[in-house]
């Protein structure tokens, strides 16, 4: 299971807009949770400490204990939205679980080792980056390590060939791709284009001969 991580909250009332930014601006980041029954409970953190539990963990999809005014709950980070020019925390979305009912989280995959046929000079291509599984809470973990060192150049990791633990289900399709090690790209050389058509003899549109005489005002062959 993932590390514990404890974070406290406080109860906020829900505002516009202007409100949450006057928020963040005093180092409060706005937040609600959805509570297990369906009802939405708008909270708040301190803005500096979320950031760097943010900062310790790799994923984003992580439970955290909330202790809201002295009340504990866990809850599934469902969602963080960042500002797309500075990359600040805006708003987090929060969802209350159980201890005994399964969770459907991303993991993330760590690519271990250094593939074979990358050292022949092949690309390592990492398409897939998170495992969509199926958890208890207790059983969640932050990745999945996937080992590359034996792929050859033409080879491929699908996920229905990952080691994971039995107490995950894995809901991402067997058949999609998590890593393959293709062949070197060849780059055409410049000006290759061009040689192609080199030597290519012109195409005769008409009798040169007929329409030189015709311009000359001499008779075509067969006028008397």
């Amino acid at each position: 299971m993932a590390d514990q991580i404890v974070m406290e909250a406080e109860k906020r009332v829900p505002g516009k807009s202007a409100v949450a930014r006057n928020l963040r601006r005093a180092g409060i980041l706005p937040a609600n949770l959805n509570r297990v029954g369906g009802a939405s409970e708008s909270i708040q953190f301190n803005l500096h400490a979320f950031e760097r539990m943010l900062q310790r963990h790799a994923s984003e999809s992580m439970i955290v204990d909330l202790l809201i005014e002295g009340k504990a709950c866990k809850a599934l980070l469902r969602e963080i939205q960042h500002d797309p020019v500075h990359g600040k925390v805006l708003h987090v979305d929060l969802q209350e679980v159980s201890m005994t009912k399964t969770v459907r989280v991303p993991v993330q995959i760590i690519l271990v080792g250094e593939a074979k046929g990358v050292k022949m000079g092949g690309d390592q291509d990492h398409l897939l980056r998170e495992l969509e599984v199926d958890c208890l809470v207790s059983d969640m973990t932050e990745s999945v390590e996937v080992d590359v060192s034996h792929l050859a150049i033409g080879e491929r990791i699908r996920v229905e060939e990952l080691q994971v633990d039995p107490k995950l289900r894995v809901v991402t399709p067997g058949d999609v791709v998590v890593v393959s090690v293709n062949a070197p790209r060849v780059e055409e050389l410049p000006g290759a284009a061009g040689a192609a058509g080199e030597g290519a003899e012109p195409a005769v549109v008409g009798d040169a001969g007929s329409d030189q005489k015709e311009s000359d005002g001499s008779p075509a062959s067969g006028e008397s």
